[in-house]
C-alpha cells in the first residue's frame, strides 16, 4: 500500500517544497542586530533568513563594505534572490521590527551597485 503512494509523494516534495518560493530584487543591508530587506518599488522592509551558506557571502560582503567605506555600517547590497515571505510565523528579538520574513533559498546576484529604480 505505501508503494502506491510513493511516485505521489516524491512528485508533491519535488513539485511543492518551491511552491512558494520567489524571486526578489532589492537592497540588503547587514550589520549588528540588522538583516534588512527592501524590495525595489516597496517600503516593505524585511529580515532575513536562511541556511548560514546562503547568509554568509552577503555578511562577508556587507563586511568588506564596511571596511572600505571607513568602518560606516549598514552598506546596501543589491541582491537578486530567491526565497519566500513570511508574515505570519512569529517573530522573536530585532525581526519583531520588520513587516515579515524573508526566508533565502539562494542569492543569484549581489552588487555594491545599487539600480537606480531600487534607490527610492
Amino acid at each position: 500500500m505505501a508503494v502506491k503512494w510513493a511516485p505521489a509523494l516524491v512528485l508533491c516534495v519535488a513539485a511543492c517544497s518551491g511552491a512558494t518560493d520567489d524571486r526578489y530584487r532589492g537592497t540588503f543591508a547587514w550589520g549588528h542586530e540588522v538583516r534588512a530587506f527592501r524590495p525595489c518599488g516597496s517600503q516593505k522592509v524585511y529580515w532575513i533568513t536562511g541556511e548560514p551558506q546562503v547568509l554568509q557571502p552577503l555578511s562577508d560582503r556587507s563586511e568588506e563594505l564596511r571596511q572600505q567605506r571607513g568602518g560606516k555600517p549598514y552598506q546596501p547590497l543589491y541582491i537578486e534572490a530567491v526565497g519566500a515571505v513570511d508574515t505570519r510565523s512569529k517573530r522573536d528579538g530585532f525581526a519583531k521590527e520588520y513587516d515579515g520574513l524573508i526566508r533565502l533559498r539562494e542569492v543569484r546576484r549581489m552588487s555594491e551597485t545599487v539600480p537606480e529604480e531600487c534607490r527610492r
